[in-house]
């Protein structure tokens, strides 16, 4: 079982990232977290070498429905990515969609691994850590 270091939230409601953050900490989480508002900005993120290298995250929490780019705009992109920036970065839908479409078409995209419902509670991330980590 590989550890987990670092975990991305993409997401454009601030509420949101606010519970996100505090639930992970809460469950014991001690990495890397960051924070982006926007599929633009993550993806700038993750295609931007940093002393060399790019950033590794073990896991992309995902929102589909976000203004500009949306979830599925970015995972597009996202597979479009180099492999050494994919780092096999776990993508996780983390969504209020409730449209069994939408879980669907998520899970038949080899990028995604997994399709949560927000909120993200505890015992939801403890089960995500126990199924792919």
């Amino acid at each position: 079982m590989q550890r987990l270091k670092s975990i991305i939230f993409i997401d454009d409601d601030h509420a949101t990232n606010l519970l996100n953050l505090k639930t992970i900490h809460a469950s014991g989480f001690d990495g890397e977290v960051e924070v982006f508002r926007s599929a633009e900005d993550a993806l700038i993120h993750l295609t931007s070498k940093k002393n060399g290298t790019y950033p590794r995250p073990n896991i992309v929490f995902l929102d589909l429905n976000m203004p500009g780019m949306d979830g599925w705009g970015f995972l597009k992109q996202f597979s479009l990515l180099h492999p050494a920036q994919l780092a096999n970065a776990k993508v996780i839908i983390l969504t209020s969609s409730v449209d069994p479409t939408d879980k669907k078409a998520a899970l038949q995209n080899s990028l995604v691994a997994d399709f949560v419902v927000k909120p993200l509670k505890q015992e939801e991330f403890k089960g995500i850590l126990k199924r792919h980590f």
